[in-house]
């Protein structure tokens, strides 16, 4: 798993598809169905392979290695700085949304497995939602951080690509097994496939930003 070899590549971006997958295919086809949900999400593949194609030709064009250098040559200083803070905030965004469903899902899931309810302190109260976000927080998020070597991404991306591999398979659980949540999963994955929770504008509108922010990630 050496850095920038191909199983090393291979790795971030499946971790890339899971983590963005879980955030945005879910809910589109909550919201959309089927069918305008597979347009849609269509839709985001085509502008990310699109997306994708230019950024790899600006980055030979000008011989840039980051997206900071490619907004520098091509457009100035401002553009570049206006790059990072967009960055930024697409990190932040999806580091907070792995919070918030962490928080959300462990105690449940522990709650699932042991078949009894667990403590206030760590159970799916709001003390315990709070107890989970900051162990996340500080044990997790905190010592990915510290290494400052590109080369030490490898080792964060195998714990992002577990964590990502729980939360899926969580969901696909619980989706099964919990009879209280999902009384008739042939009934609810057809009313979930072919009755869409939403209007299909309101639904396309909501879902847009999660399209995008998946783009702007990959």
């Amino acid at each position: 798993m050496e850095p920038g070899s191909r199983e090393s590549s291979a790795l971030s971006l499946t971790v890339i598809c899971l983590g963005a997958g879980i955030f945005a295919a879910f809910y589109i086809y909550y919201a959309l169905g089927v069918l305008i949900g597979t347009l849609t999400l269509t839709g985001g593949i085509v502008v990310t392979a699109i997306v994708s194609w230019m950024i790899v030709r600006c980055a030979e064009h000008f011989d840039a290695k980051i997206y900071e250098e490619i907004a520098m040559k091509a457009y100035g200083p401002k553009t570049a700085k206006f790059t990072i803070v967009m960055e930024l905030m697409c990190q932040l965004g999806f580091i907070i949304a792995y919070v918030v469903l962490l928080k959300t899902l462990l105690p449940v899931t522990i709650e699932q497995i042991i078949r009894r309810q667990l403590p206030t302190l760590i159970n799916e109260s709001s003390l315990g939602q709070t107890v989970w976000a900051l162990v996340f927080c500080f044990c997790v998020i905190l010592p990915m951080s510290i290494p400052r070597k590109l080369s030490s991404a490898r080792y964060s991306n195998i714990v992002s690509f577990v964590l990502s591999m729980y939360f899926s398979l969580a969901l696909v659980l619980i989706c099964i097994f919990n009879k209280e949540l999902v009384p008739d999963l042939q009934t609810n994955m057809w009313q979930a496939a072919f009755k869409p929770q939403m209007d299909i504008l309101p639904g396309i509108v909501s879902c847009i930003p999660l399209m995008i922010f998946c783009v702007m990630y990959q």
